[in-house]
């Protein structure tokens, strides 16, 4: 598993360095849609077409999470409360209360409820692509993804969590209230250029120079190329000679709340460089690996 994710952040790298006029926002919107936190959300299944929601509108602690019918009801509106670091809290429109992992149970299975916002792990979700323009949302507390238990279609099938295999019944349409759109990358004012391709599309038309560049790198390079002119993606070189690896990771983090999307690292700074880059893919950041060499001693 270590070579082969080694293998992708090297084509990964490939993939950055030919689109190297950008460079984008933060660790959360490397590899998913740009979440509007002042905006209400209908999340919607992809196998079932059916939204998520507070079961009957319930304002009440404990109550459960299922999915129905889409409609405007308020109980199947969420907005994303920024927890820091990539992390977003989901709060009920009808009850101000957020989506929480009940419990805190691990186990495949367990439930989701609405509780009041305590801002637990156990309360927070990052947003991880899956292609087509969906997404998965993985629970913080157990890694575990958002799921339509044992992929029903049928109105009031229960929401849980379950090992993330990216099935369709883990994927979601985030389609804002009221509008029946997307999120999408936010253009600078008017703009004519085309819409971006969906995050994590291959259906960009952006050739690689590596044609056996994997999947992982071709969905990266698509969504460089989709912030092209509409964001800027942010990025910090680790400084291992200053405090440790993550010392300006850190500052960034905490006078900021959020983390850059691409972290540089130097081949010769550290031995385990490797296994801080495959952290950050995992994480959902963008690694970027390279090497200085030193002077020669001579010119011979």
């Amino acid at each position: 598993m270590r070579t082969r994710r080694l293998r992708t952040i090297g084509a990964v790298c490939a993939g950055l360095l030919v689109a190297s006029t950008v460079t984008v926002v933060t660790m959360s919107q490397a590899n998913a849609a740009v979440i509007d936190t002042s905006a209400w959300y209908n999340i919607v299944a992809r196998h079932s077409g059916k939204a998520i929601e507070i079961t009957g509108g319930s304002t009440a602690d404990q109550a459960t999470v299922t999915q129905n019918t889409r409609s405007s009801a308020n109980h199947q509106q969420f907005q994303f409360v920024d927890s820091g670091g990539g992390y977003y809290r989901l709060r009920a429109r009808h009850s101000n209360k957020v989506i929480d992992l009940f419990e805190w149970n691990v186990a495949d299975g367990a439930e989701f409820r609405q509780w009041p916002d305590t801002n637990g792990a156990n309360q927070q979700f990052r947003v991880l692509d899956s292609d087509g323009g969906y997404v998965r949302l993985i629970n913080r507390h157990s890694n575990k993804a958002m799921d339509v238990w044992e992929n029903s279609a049928a109105n009031g099938a229960r929401v849980s969590q379950f090992s993330d295999l990216n099935g369709p019944n883990q994927q979601f349409q985030l389609v804002r209230a009221g509008t029946g759109t997307t999120p999408t990358t936010p253009g600078p004012g008017t703009t004519t250029q085309a819409p971006p391709p969906p995050p994590g599309s291959t259906n960009c038309n952006v050739a690689p120079i590596n044609p056996r560049a994997t999947a992982a790198a071709r969905r990266l390079l698509c969504y460089v190329y989709s912030v092209y002119g509409r964001g800027i993606i942010s990025g910090q070189q680790e400084s291992t000679w200053i405090g440790g690896a993550d010392y300006e990771i850190n500052h960034i983090r905490n006078t900021t709340g959020k983390l850059p999307a691409i972290r540089g690292l130097d081949m010769g700074d550290s031995p385990n460089f490797g296994s801080r880059a495959v952290a950050w893919w995992n994480a959902g950041g963008i690694p970027m690996v390279g090497y200085h060499m030193g002077s020669p001693s001579n010119s011979a």
